[in-house]
């Protein structure tokens, strides 16, 4: 016969109480309490440590730099050139502020008579004979950037495309008495120039010149009238060159130009060309003429011509690259 089970013993069985592991219980605080004090030393070496050695590591990064400059410094004082900005010298900015969040990538093309921007302006390449000789558009991506301050950059600049002209030259002869240039008409000839068009997410900071520091070398902007919301303007850099003799042993002073028509887009953004060449005779700087700007250019402009058949370097370079409002 079976025996039967009391109710209360199923009662005690079926709503068994449910025992707690001590060990466990205080292993789990021993864990806590260990961790808290962790998070707590951690937070303290935080609070006092970490700061003390980010300031010495800060300090110490601030006098490398220091000592990096000064010796920057150095060479560039042993260096028979200056690198100059000459637009954020003169103080040009961008007609608009630059809000990086919305600075999207120009959409840039290049063709043999003209480069577009994906924006309002065009600039056109204007010559009876010429060809674009390199597209280099298709792997640049440019997107206008914010002005950049630290001493000691590398400016930089991308070349957007590369064209070749033909030109008309002449045989000339300088007279070294009265300083002035004769070319004969006969004895014209054909030759070509290279012109490399750059460009620049932020032109202010990054069109540079090298000015010689020999006497007699000097650089000048000229800026002109805007177009649109573009500023535009030329840049002439010059330093005496090797002198050559006539026939009766005279010394022909010679004059290296380097010439650069610049356009500032409002944002910033920029390009320009440069044209350089040797012309004879002797072009100096007067700072303490009072000649107005104009005037200055208008010289410039006379030493500077036979660059093709009679249209001087300045011209050349304002009658084939000019950039339009549509």
């Amino acid at each position: 016969m079976k025996k039967e089970s009391s109710f209360s013993k199923e009662y005690d069985e079926l709503f068994e109480k449910i025992t707690l592991n001590l060990f466990v219980t205080l292993q789990m605080k021993v864990y806590f309490l260990v961790g808290s004090v962790l998070l707590i030393g951690l937070f303290l070496f935080q609070s006092f440590y970490l700061p003390a050695q980010i300031n010495n590591t800060i300090s110490d990064f601030n006098k490398i730099m220091e000592e990096g400059n000064k010796e920057l410094d150095r060479l560039d004082e042993e260096l028979p050139y200056k690198e100059i900005l000459p637009l954020r010298e003169l103080g040009l900015k961008p007609i608009f502020k630059l809000n990086n969040t919305d600075a999207e990538p120009y959409q840039i093309t290049v063709s043999k008579e003209k480069i577009t921007f994906g924006n309002d302006y065009i600039l056109t390449i204007n010559s009876p004979n010429y060809t674009l000789d390199k597209d280099f558009s298709k792997g640049l991506k440019i997107t206008p950037i914010e002005r950049v301050s630290y001493k000691h950059r590398v400016p930089s600049s991308d070349v957007l495309s590369s064209y070749k002209f033909d030109v008309l030259n002449y045989i000339v002869n300088y007279d070294t008495k009265s300083e002035k240039l004769t070319y004969f008409t006969d004895t014209a000839y054909d030759s070509q120039v290279y012109t490399n068009i750059f460009i620049s997410e932020n032109i202010i900071d990054n069109l540079s010149i090298q000015v010689n520091k020999d006497e007699g070398a000097f650089y000048k902007v000229f800026p002109m009238k805007n177009i649109g919301n573009v500023q535009t303007g030329f840049i002439i850099n010059a330093e005496p060159s090797d002198t050559s003799v006539d026939e009766n042993n005279n010394s022909i002073p010679r004059t290296y130009v380097g010439l650069d028509k610049y356009w500032i887009f409002p944002d910033g953004m920029g390009i320009y060309v440069r044209q350089q060449q040797d012309f004879y005779g002797d072009l100096r700087s007067d700072d303490k003429q009072k000649s107005s700007m104009e005037n200055n250019l208008e010289e410039i402009n006379i030493f500077i011509q036979l660059f093709d058949d009679k249209r001087s370097m300045y011209t050349w370079l304002n009658d084939t690259f000019k950039l339009e409002l549509k």
